[in-house]
Order: structure tokens, then C-alpha cells, then sequence
């Protein structure tokens, strides 16, 4: 065990050819969790303790104030077991950094039963609770299984060999794509996928319980079960719809705000709509938002054009207008249901079927939402 500066471990880290660390906010995630600021300073010396493991070792539990275990897997020429790497490894240590080859089959529980803690942001244009993470963990370059067995919010980065992962209990985010995986959510609904590149770099195949999505270039594949959300670049995601009703709540987030849902936000939603919050309640809520307000100050024309916009990728044709407009002018509508009823739309089109007094499918449907009815 030794100690080292902040500054020295942030320059180890970016040198590294490991692909987790030329990601920036990995790097500022270890160091959140390791030089934590008390009194308005921060703690710029870092614990960190390297072990070398092969099959059939037991690593040592980290010596008490580790805040970083480097653990070394190593395999013998004829050999294809895995490293072991049980929960005394790596207890109580926010960074977890694993290099080598080898296989390994980790399992990471320090027993706690919440995640946390919580961070008040806005998300999804309301006040919900984004979770930050409690531990890091970076795979080596070898064929590798996690289980997390705990509710420690969790960002896994895999390696580029083959890998299997069980989340746990709490908010994990499973940094794939580099090599074949199979992801699994564990007992809660807030785990989440993070793919590099954009949503047209995949290709999404949908089974019964599972996705399968496939880099289109790599030929990668990541399989999914258990889990609604995959993260891609540019503040873009592929979401995963138990129901039509979460895929038009999905949908909203285009329609009302101009942008895909976030994982924090649609996960807020969900639980409303499980709750027995209606589609029309929760447009409401996006249209209280002040998320919504500059849009709130369009007039009605502006206003409906910018729904078509925000759903189909194109303007409002002059039936669709007067129809919307005499909706709210006539009727009484509310720009609330007005949404709803254009995200609605959007979820009827997805599944093939056009709205009533439509003669024809939309050619273009903003977002990426799926249907995948036994997802959870």
C-alpha cells in the first residue's frame, strides 16, 4: 500500500491504454471518490494497494483507508479458469481497477442495502433524484463475469474480452461495446447501458424478454435483459418499453421538450405511471416544467408546428394545423393533452398502426423507443 497525489494518479490514469480512462468523466468519478472535500478542501493524497492474483490465490482485504485496489490477473499457459475475485477484495473501496488478461469472475458486495446518495438536479424537466456513483470499477482486457450483489450504485466499464454482468441493488451503469456482453439488470429498474457512438451505429433486435443491439461497424453485440436504458453519445438513448404507455411517457420527452428522456427522468416517470399516474398527468407535469417555459411562450401555431417538429421531423401540414388549432381554440384542449395526444401518436405508429383519420404511417419517427414487453 502507498500513497500518491491526486495529479499523479489523474496523469497514470490518462497514459493508460486502457479505453475507461480516455473517458474524462471516469477519470473525474475516481477522483470524486477519492479526494473528497471537507471544510471547502480537498484531499489530494490517495491510498492505493496493488495486488497480483492468478488462479487459485486469495486476494487480501484491502488494508483499512484504501481508496483504490489495482489487482493483477495472471493465467497459467494451459489454464483457462478464471481469477476469483470475491467480496474481500474489494470491500469498502470506491475504485476498483483490474489489469491483465486473465479471466476473471468478480463479485463485489459491501453489504450495503441503499444507494445513494442522492443529488438534487433537474432531470426530465422536474425535480427527480439523480444518484451518483458510490464505486467504480474498471475490467482488464480478459474475458471477465460481474455480479453486484449489493445496492452501491455502481459504474462498471467493461474490457474488450467477452463479459457477463448481473447489477445489483442499486443505480449501475455498465460502460460495454468493446467486446461481446451479456447484461443483466438485477433487482431494481434503474440500471443502465453506456455504448459509444450514436444510435445509428446499432442496430436494436428485439425478442420477447431481451434486446439484442449490434454495433453496426464492430459487429459487437450486447445483449440486454432486465434493463431500459442504453446510454449513447450526444445525449441520445435507446429506450426499452415494457408497455405502450411507457413508450408514449418515453415519447413526451421528444414531444413536450425537444429531447430524448433521460435515464433519471423516465425512471421518475415510470414509478409515477406504476403508481397510477395517467399519461395526461404526467404531459401536465412536463408542461409545468421549467424545462417547458421559453416553449410555454409560443404562440398556438408556433406551438403545434413545433410539436410536428419534435415527433415526426417535419412541419405541420395545413390539415394537421387546423385540426390541432381548432382542438385548442374550439374545444378547449390544453397544450397538455395536445401533447399527449401527439406522443400517443407516435407510439401508434411505431407499432404499425396510424392514428384514426390518418391514411398513412408517419415516414419519420423521432426517438428510439422499443417495445420489449417482458424487458422487466
Amino acid at each position: 500500500m502507498y500513497e500518491t497525489s491526486t495529479t499523479t494518479v489523474v496523469g497514470s490514469l490518462q497514459s493508460s491504454n486502457n479505453p475507461a480512462f480516455q473517458d474524462q468523466t471516469t477519470v473525474n468519478e475516481i477522483i470524486a471518490l477519492t479526494s473528497p472535500v471537507t471544510g471547502g478542501v480537498p484531499d489530494t493524497t490517495v491510498v492505493i494497494q496493488q495486488t497480483t492474483l492468478s488462479e487459485g490465490s486469495s486476494a487480501p482485504a484491502p488494508a483499512a483507508g484504501t481508496e483504490i485496489t489495482v489487482l493483477t490477473v495472471t493465467e497459467t499457459a494451459t489454464s483457462g479458469d478464471a481469477v476469483v475475485i470475491g467480496p474481500t477484495a474489494t470491500k469498502n473501496v470506491p475504485v476498483v481497477i483490474i489489469q491483465g488478461t486473465a479471466k476473471v469472475d468478480v463479485t463485489l458486495n459491501d453489504g450495503a442495502t441503499t444507494g445513494g446518495p442522492a443529488v438534487t438536479a433537474t432531470a426530465a424537466g422536474a425535480d427527480a433524484p439523480v444518484i451518483g456513483a458510490q464505486r467504480v470499477v474498471v475490467a482488464g482486457a480478459g474475458e471477465s463475469k460481474f455480479t453486484i450483489a449489493d445496492a452501491k450504485n455502481t459504474k462498471l466499464s467493461l474490457g474488450t474480452g467477452n463479459s457477463t454482468v448481473v447489477t445489483g441493488h442499486g443505480v449501475d451503469t455498465v460502460v460495454a461495446g468493446l467486446g461481446n456482453s451479456t447484461i443483466t439488470g438485477g433487482n431494481s429498474d434503474y440500471s443502465v447501458v453506456k455504448l459509444a457512438g450514436t444510435a445509428s451505429n446499432y442496430t436494436v433486435a428485439a425478442g420477447t424478454s431481451d434486446v439484442v443491439v449490434t454495433d453496426k461497424i464492430t459487429g459487437v453485440t450486447t445483449k440486454i435483459e432486465k434493463i431500459q436504458y442504453v446510454e449513447v453519445a450526444g445525449g441520445d438513448a435507446l429506450v426499452f418499453a415494457k408497455t405502450a404507455t411507457e413508450a408514449s411517457i418515453a415519447t413526451l420527452f421528444e414531444v413536450a421538450l425537444g429531447r430524448t428522456a433521460d435515464a433519471a427522468g423516465l425512471d421518475y416517470y415510470y414509478d409515477l405511471a406504476k403508481d397510477g399516474a395517467t399519461l395526461s398527468q404526467i404531459a401536465n407535469a412536463l408542461v409545468k416544467s421549467a424545462e417547458f417555459g421559453p416553449r410555454a411562450l409560443l404562440d398556438d401555431t408556433a406551438f403545434i408546428n413545433s410539436l410536428y417538429q419534435n415527433t415526426f421531423g417535419r412541419n405541420g401540414d395545413s390539415g394537421g394545423m387546423t385540426y390541432w388549432l381548432g382542438a385548442m381554440h374550439d374545444h378547449g384542449i390544453s397544450r397538455a393533452d395536445i401533447i399527449r395526444s401527439f406522443a400517443e401518436i407516435h407510439t401508434l405508429n411505431m407499432q404499425g398502426t396510424h392514428s384514426p383519420g390518418a391514411t398513412a404511417l408517419e415516414a419519420t419517427l423521432v426517438g428510439n423507443v422499443t417495445i420489449v414487453s417482458g424487458i422487466i
